[in-house]
């Protein structure tokens, strides 16, 4: 059992990797559903001592995700790319380096993926300790010609502690600062009109990470680009 249910976690967090929120809810599924199989046979067996981190809770969280890639609550234009160009900026040169702009050469930059933090990729000092502070993440992604780019916003599940966002080289906002104990970590920002479609599009992130919660630090879920649907009206009775 303790296997099947490894091989379930495994399969939940490949498919969070690749953004596939229906799959990602079904395995999250699974996982409540031996929970209360083990609960049946005794109640020490499948306690849950803290809902953050419960399978519902999880479950809850990829379904919302899932709603606004499905046409529920919005439709998904463009899955970022897993891979980044990463580089750290312990002394805050990137502003003024211009590190936001289309043009700016990252060919050196290390390559970063943004499915787990920095902490867990090796980004530590020579006592072990997570690199603390500002880092930024370049990346491309093609949009689609026929995206509805005026509605689109840039989702990331999970980013720590605090972010500032750059599309095409053009300042689309700023995700306060928020605790690495309150998740989830959402950064839901509203790129509207700032996407070209049917062309590669350059997206930036500006993240600042002092405090880091078993090894989630910086960006450590994949991003996606989706149109937000409108909210319909109530009928009139």
């Amino acid at each position: 059992r303790e296997r099947f249910e490894s091989t379930l976690t495994d399969a939940l967090e490949k498919a969070k990797q690749q953004c596939r929120y229906a799959e990602a809810a079904q395995q999250a599924q699974r996982m409540l559903d031996l929970t209360r199989q083990k609960n049946e046979i005794t109640p020490f067996m499948g306690y849950r001592p803290y809902a953050v981190y419960d399978m519902d809770w999880e479950k809850k969280r990829m379904e919302g995700l899932l709603a606004k890639t499905d046409g529920t609550a919005g439709d998904l234009i463009a899955v970022m790319p897993a891979g980044a160009k990463f580089r750290t900026d312990p002394h805050d040169d990137g502003i003024h380096e211009r590190w936001q702009a289309p043009e700016f050469d990252d060919s050196r930059w290390e390559t970063f993926t943004t499915t787990k933090g920095w902490q867990d990729q090796g980004l530590r000092d020579e006592h072990g300790r997570p690199y603390e502070g500002l880092a930024w993440y370049r990346m491309k992604v093609t949009v689609p010609p026929d995206a509805e780019v005026e509605r689109a916003r840039l989702l990331c599940p999970a980013v720590i502690d605090e972010v500032w966002v750059w599309v095409n080289g053009r300042y689309a906002g700023h995700r306060p600062y928020k605790s690495p104990w309150f998740r989830p970590h959402v950064m839901d920002m509203d790129v509207g009109g700032m996407l070209v479609p049917g062309r590669e599009n350059q997206i930036t992130l500006r993240v600042f990470c002092n405090r880091d919660c078993f090894g989630a630090n910086g960006v450590y879920e994949r991003m996606f680009l989706y149109a937000k649907r409108e909210a319909e009206e109530p009928a009139a009775e």
